[in-house]
């Protein structure tokens, strides 16, 4: 049984802040009799667990990073889950996944991740989760030089981070990402998604799975994600799912000819089977 959000965000609460408390006294005691040096950035880490389109909002700021920073060899820490859109984006170099399938699980792949990220001897982490203790523990622990991550006024994560960056909650999602790179030199106001690199046996299987269902490439096709994360407790109720149905309807209306289609996960099917679009 997967650890769920609900899970998470207690084990962050009552596991993490305890933990961030710990490594806030160790990382003030250290600063107090040690300088860092300036060293060529040599190795960067993006991390972000949650939110497969917060990740792909994350992009802009990850191309930048690789263009302002060409020989560097780029890292992403993420769920497992995300691993499938985040190697298409052809921007990663490595991508290391944590499973939540339990908690000893997630655990044995969280303390490998960071021994690895240790050997890497990382100069920079970008921490995308925005206010977790989790992200911070992970960013700390890594080792890296300088850690970048959001600014909150709490106790247990003054030292945590090295380069502290102001939360607007008044930008675009992409633009929030952005000012993270601000605080490495990195600044740009192309904020273009990066498209993931479909496989061409990915692009056959939709074909093929078009032509089954009568498909043809001159129907117009809008289709409407009826889903949760593995990780939600709650999938989506019945309700919301034949509203998507609805608007996937009621979009390609304006097409002579059009397909209206709904997705999900495999275990999602009896609730996508009760989806009755009329047309």
């Amino acid at each position: 049984m997967p650890i769920t959000i609900e899970q998470m965000r207690w084990i962050d609460n009552y596991i993490g802040k305890p933990i961030c408390y710990l490594l806030e006294l160790y990382a003030w005691t250290k600063q107090l009799f040690s300088k860092e040096k300036e060293k060529p950035i040599k190795k960067i880490l993006f991390t972000k667990y949650l939110g497969i389109g917060s990740i792909v909002q994350a992009t802009p700021l990850i191309r930048s990073v690789k263009q302002d920073y060409p020989e560097a060899k780029i890292i992403f820490l993420t769920f497992y889950d995300n691993k499938d859109l985040i190697k298409p984006l052809c921007l990663i170099d490595e991508v290391l996944c944590v499973r939540n399938d339990n908690f000893l699980v997630f655990l044995s792949d969280v303390l490998s991740s960071l021994y690895h990220l240790k050997k890497e001897k990382l100069d920079i982490v970008l921490n995308l989760e925005f206010f977790s203790k989790f992200g911070a523990i992970i960013s700390f622990l890594s080792g890296a030089r300088i850690t970048v991550g959001y600014y909150l006024k709490e106790p247990w994560r003054t030292h945590l981070i090295t380069h502290k960056v102001y939360y607007n909650h008044y930008k675009h999602i992409s633009e929030v990402f952005m000012a993270l790179g601000g605080a490495i030199g990195t600044v740009s106001t192309n904020l273009s998604l990066i498209r993931p690199n479909i496989n061409q046996d990915d692009r056959q299987f939709i074909q093929q799975t078009f032509e089954h269902h009568g498909i043809t490439s001159s129907h117009w096709k809008v289709v409407v994600n009826v889903n949760s994360s593995r990780l939600s407790s709650s999938p989506p109720s019945c309700p919301v799912a034949t509203s998507a149905g609805e608007v996937a309807n009621d979009t390609n209306r304006a097409a002579t000819k059009s397909s209206p289609m709904v997705t999900g996960r495999h275990d999602r099917i009896p609730l996508l089977e009760e989806i009755v679009i009329t047309r």
